[in-house]
């Protein structure tokens, strides 16, 4: 940030469109070994897998959103794992959760590390979970609980 604060307000502004360009430019998500493991920071149905749009898109990034809002005016998500049955295992993030199970072939691997709670990895195929202890970057405002 401070960097970004030595340059003028035309670099800045330069600089946030190269950044959005390559931002937007990315994947929502990954399918890997033979479509039997999809990677993907909020949230993916198996229906979904192979195809790209702009509603696919957030549910990527956000996870499946109720259309209401919190009393934070941040977006009710569902809980699609819950309901998903696909044959892929489902890897993602995005909503803290206590710890990292295994629900309905879907993982939620965000342990809140940003908050002083767990960076996960899952070694996979071994379906081994991997974790090692984050700093507190900021505070949690989330209704998730963040690991003691």
């Amino acid at each position: 940030m401070a960097e970004l604060d030595k340059l003028s307000r035309e670099e800045r502004q330069a600089f946030r469109c190269r950044y959005m360009q390559c931002y937007e430019s990315q994947c929502y998500y990954l399918l890997l070994d033979k479509k039997r493991l999809a990677v993907v920071h909020g949230g993916l149905q198996e229906e979904n897998m192979g195809y790209f749009s702009g509603k696919i898109r957030a549910v990527c990034l956000y996870g499946e959103t109720t259309g209401e809002t919190d009393e934070n005016g941040r977006p009710q998500r569902r809980d699609w794992a819950a309901s998903y049955h696909g044959k892929a295992l489902v890897v993602y993030g995005h909503t803290v959760a206590e710890r990292p199970d295994l629900v309905n072939n879907t993982v939620d691997i965000d342990q809140g590390c940003v908050y002083g709670g767990y960076l996960t990895a899952l070694r996979y195929p071994e379906m081994e979970f991997v974790q090692v202890r984050g700093k507190v970057y900021a505070h949690y405002r989330g209704d998730g609980k963040v690991p003691e």
